[in-house]
């Protein structure tokens, strides 16, 4: 089976380098490079990595994967929570790549920018979130989906917080 197309047109170059806020499942670097391999993508460097918080949103189980079997999670404002993940420094000609990933060329999900937090700074990063017509009520995350982020999580040192609120939704 050919690689699906990788998606670095000139539409789909940053106008700079930039950061991406990661919260699912490219937290598990293994289901991230198997992603990658699938897709015809070489894994992008990720010793720059770092844990960071998102404050003024939620995670929210609201979007349907037929990969992953059920729910998977976006992103909700709401001022006084919080989300965990990473910022993954990228070229400017990642962007289609990152598009790629996170469902932006078949209109699964939706960029923006957004303030993360990384060691008590802020910094400008690209998050997504599910487009409007791709939501679903929310509801318990696909297992195999949770079980990834909950193992990424722990790899990249998230807070044990964090880390616990993510396996409680198992129970």
């Amino acid at each position: 089976m050919a690689p699906l197309p990788q998606f670095n047109a000139p539409q789909a170059t940053a106008p700079g380098d930039f950061t991406w806020f990661v919260y699912g499942s490219t937290l598990d670097f293994d289901a991230f490079k198997e992603w990658c391999g699938q897709h015809g993508y070489r894994m992008p460097d990720l010793a720059t990595v770092k844990p960071a918080r998102l404050p003024g949103w939620r995670i929210a189980f609201n979007v349907r994967s037929n990969f992953w079997g059920g729910v998977v999670a976006s992103l909700l404002p709401q001022e006084g929570a919080v989300v965990e993940g990473v910022t993954i420094p990228l070229p400017k000609d990642s962007l289609g790549f990152v598009r790629h990933k996170e469902g932006v060329n078949s209109g699964l999900f939706d960029e923006k920018n957004v303030t993360c937090e990384v060691g008590g700074e802020k910094r400008e990063c690209l998050v997504y979130v599910a487009s409007p017509s791709r939501v679903v009520p929310e509801t318990a995350p696909a297992p195999r989906f949770l079980a990834t982020i909950a193992k990424g999580a722990r790899e990249r040192g998230l807070s044990a917080e964090w880390i616990a609120s993510l396996e409680k939704l198992a129970t």
